[in-house]
């Protein structure tokens, strides 16, 4: 015997509703979250930066860009900090933040995802 899968018209109206649900989590709800996202991560950048001044820590922002977001510092010397140099240690304060706090975002994501599939 063959297997076989039947499908009634209110089954695929449920499935148009998930994806359409789906659809709106990914376009509207994740604006607030990518804000919520980039703000975290440069509040996390912000406390990782080394103190001298303070001008690096002030330097690090972020702007929304297109259906994107831009985390920049603005000093010339950031990636000399971030990276260090023959006489300067690396200071990593730029991407280890933005990688641990995306990492939550893309599991929270995983997780709205999920209940909506369900």
């Amino acid at each position: 015997m063959k297997p076989k899968l039947q499908f009634n018209k209110k089954d695929l109206n449920n499935v148009n509703k998930i994806l359409t649900d789906l659809n709106i989590v990914v376009k509207n709800g994740n604006q607030i979250d990518i804000a919520r996202a980039s703000a975290d991560i440069v509040k996390q950048q912000k406390l990782k930066a080394p103190v001298d001044t303070g001008a690096l820590k002030g330097a690090i922002n972020y702007s929304k860009e297109g259906s994107g977001v831009a985390i920049v510092s603005e000093m010339e010397y950031s990636s000399y900090v971030e990276y260090g140099t023959s006489k300067q240690k690396p200071q990593p304060f730029f991407f280890n933040p933005a990688r641990v706090v995306f990492r939550n975002f893309v599991k929270k994501l995983e997780s709205k995802l999920n209940r909506k599939i369900r």
